[in-house]
């Protein structure tokens, strides 16, 4: 704690190096204030919730913590300092400071989780087991206050309490079948559950009976409530739930990952007891139950050096890369591994595959929760919730339950690494996003030239400006990352500034020479990838001060392709008139195409006809001669349809002005319309 305010003092010193200011814990609760919808929060995640507040010169922010101490800083300001991009510098610190600290919490949970698997690994009896069970689990995630432990009962088809926390004796009595309640669910699809009001925990009883009623009368029903399966391989043996009664919206992401880890070390030390309660009886199996109890606790126990093994590393390698190439060579594995930030280790094995290669064997599979084969290849994806962000390669030979457990632990941990890597990636691109926001405020200046440096973009002569959508397919921030990876190495020793927003990817381009931007452009075109941009609108060349105006232009061309609802790729230069209907919407456009053509439009051979012959006679600059001759008509025949459609749709096509709205009408159609 005392660390974690230290660092804030000098974050908020660096900041507002004059103000007074004073850094206090706070009563308040995060779980509370999650369900409060009126307050103003500047960021609200699974692990604390910011809020700032101005009032009377002074400055208020609130960061109320799940799992560390909550905050309640005071800072008295003059309105120079406190200006908004200042105090937004000065969140944006907050922030990554208080990652940093529950990054930290978080390592002591692992560290906590590798501590109480050495107790379960102790026990041979289930005994000993099931009471290893209940302090385990209370000890390894927080604001824990009562734990039920179930086991499946083949015979009787029930899942029985074998050990709790928290509850009346009679609690004991209370069994449930695989068809009610969270537990029976958690059971039967083995995926966790995780119920965070009062409200949803009631609602999940799927069958009233009178034992039920009986037992619930005289106990709690909690606030908050996960439920992970206690599973080993393809068996599932029961259920373990935690509940706080006290507290709700309190177990998240990270906590179900703790409870499914230590979960999975209770199934494996069940098994053991299940398999020396088997045979203890024959005096001629003990060798053989000695030598399977000791492979079983070398694994177990393997597994929690594993885990100090990464805590270790992950302390002093901060290169996600680097980290599981170490680690791999720790426990001496080889494999491959790829993820959706660009991390590639393909050293000691052989790695055929790109990442949408994976992504479709994956989907060929139906979307595998644990692995898939590929050949001689053994495929482990990694899962943040329904969304594949890595994936691990190894031959099927190599493949036994050891590696298989490692790979459980190791991926998860890298799963977490990833989705922190990917919130700063946002924060980077959100600070990317505010400083070419400054450059159209304020022009190209000595001081927006070092700060794009910074980033490794000289601006020079001349500029260009891309704007690409992306087919977004689950999480959008995660799906923007991984089409900025793909595109790099089309930016390859290109002098490149990029970054996402909440619509787009903007992509600037810099050169001395006009030249050598026409060549990226047209490379770009011809080489963006179809399964991730949908749409991209590139600017003109501009000059190197012209930074808003290439944004614009860029802008503009995607939206073209919008309002035409077509994909690809569309210069400025090409987006012609249509650029001047861009902010009108499609009925308003097909309501003038309409009061035009109407007569035309109208069902009928002869009407399609007509249509026909007045595109003709527009696209060849009202030539008789050639109109008659493209349709194949003569031209007496011409001149009587010209009249005709004169009549039909009361313009002259000989008046200039009624030449010019005709001529608008049917190039629109053409367009919107996909028309003749």
């Amino acid at each position: 704690m005392q660390e974690y305010v230290i660092t804030l003092e000098k974050v908020i010193r660096q900041h507002f190096p004059a103000a007074l200011f004073s850094v206090a814990t706070s009563a308040k609760r995060f779980d509370d204030l999650r369900q409060d919808s009126d307050n103003q929060m500047d960021e609200s995640n699974e692990n604390f919730i910011l809020i700032h507040t101005l009032s009377a010169g002074e400055l208020r922010i609130e960061a109320i913590c799940l799992y560390i101490d909550s905050l309640m800083i005071r800072i008295n300001y003059d309105s120079c300092s406190g200006a908004e991009n200042q105090i937004k510098a000065l969140l944006n610190d907050i922030k990554i400071t208080l990652f940093a600290e529950i990054l930290q919490q978080q390592k002591s949970m692992f560290r906590r989780i590798s501590d109480n698997t050495w107790h379960l690994a102790s026990g041979l009896s289930h005994e000993v087991i099931t009471q290893h069970v209940v302090d385990g689990a209370l000890k390894t995630i927080p604001f824990s206050d009562a734990v039920i432990f179930r086991i499946y009962d083949e015979q009787k088809n029930l899942l029985i309490p074998m050990a709790l926390s928290g509850f009346k004796e009679n609690y004991y009595d209370y069994a449930v079948s695989t068809h009610e309640s969270v537990s029976g669910r958690v059971f039967e699809s083995r995926q966790s559950v995780t119920l965070n009001s009062r409200e949803a925990i009631l609602a999940s009883f799927t069958h009233q009976s009178a034992m039920r009623s009986a037992i619930m009368e005289n106990n709690p029903i909690a606030n908050s409530l996960l439920c992970v399966p206690v599973q080993d391989k393809q068996i599932c043996y029961g259920t373990l739930t935690l509940l706080s009664f006290n507290r709700h919206s309190v177990f998240n992401s990270l906590a179900v990952s703790l409870l499914e880890t230590f979960s999975a070390q209770v199934a494996l030390a069940w098994r053991n007891a299940k398999i020396y309660d088997e045979k203890i009886s024959s005096l001629n199996e003990v060798e053989a139950l000695r030598k399977q109890l000791e492979r079983q606790n070398a694994i177990l126990k393997g597994s929690v050096e594993f885990h100090n093994d990464m805590v270790s590393l992950s302390t002093r390698i901060n290169n996600l890369n680097s980290f599981i190439i170490a680690i791999l060579e720790r426990v001496n594995l080889k494999a491959g591994y790829i993820d959706i930030l660009g991390n590639l280790c393909n050293d000691t094995v052989n790695f055929p595959y790109s990442w949408d290669d994976l992504q479709q064997l994956e989907q060929a599979h139906s979307g595998a929760e644990r692995h898939f084969s590929a050949g001689d290849e053994y495929i482990q994806p990694l899962k943040y919730e329904y969304l594949s962000v890595g994936y691990f390669i190894l031959p099927a030979a190599a493949v036994n339950d050891a590696t298989r457990l490692i790979l459980s632990r190791l991926g998860d941990f890298i799963v977490m690494e990833i989705m922190r890597k990917a919130s700063s990636l946002m924060l980077e691109h959100k600070r990317k996003s505010a400083l070419i926001e400054q450059v159209f405020t304020r022009g190209i200046n000595s001081d927006s030239e070092k700060n794009l440096a910074e980033y490794g973009f000289q601006v020079q002569n001349w500029i260009m400006c891309l704007r690409l959508q992306v087919n977004h397919h689950g999480n959008e921030e995660v799906t923007s990352f991984v089409t900025l990876n793909k595109l790099n190495s089309l930016f390859y020793r290109r002098n490149v500034f990029s970054y996402a927003d909440s619509h787009s990817i903007i992509i600037y381009i810099s050169d001395l020479h006009t030249s050598k931007l026409k060549e990226f452009a047209e490379k770009i075109s011809r080489e963006l990838p179809p399964t991730a941009i949908s749409k991209a609108g590139i600017s003109q060349i501009l000059k190197r001060n012209e930074f808003k105006l290439a944004w614009q232009q860029a802008g503009t061309a995607l939206e073209v392709l919008n309002t035409r609802q077509q994909q690809g790729v569309l210069y400025f230069h090409d987006s012609g008139i249509e650029r001047l209907f861009i902010n009108h919407e499609q009925e308003e456009l097909n309501r003038f195409i309409a009061d035009v053509l109407a007569p035309l439009l109208a069902d009928g051979e002869k009407n399609a006809t007509l249509l026909i012959t007045l595109n003709s006679f527009i696209h060849h600059s009202c030539s008789m001669l050639n109109t008659a001759k493209a349709l194949n008509i003569h031209v007496n025949t011409l001149y009587q349809r010209i009249r005709k459609i004169e009549n039909m749709i009361h313009f002259t096509l000989s008046d200039p002005d009624d030449f010019l709205i005709v001529n608008l009408a049917c190039h629109m159609n053409r367009l919107y319309n996909s028309q003749p």
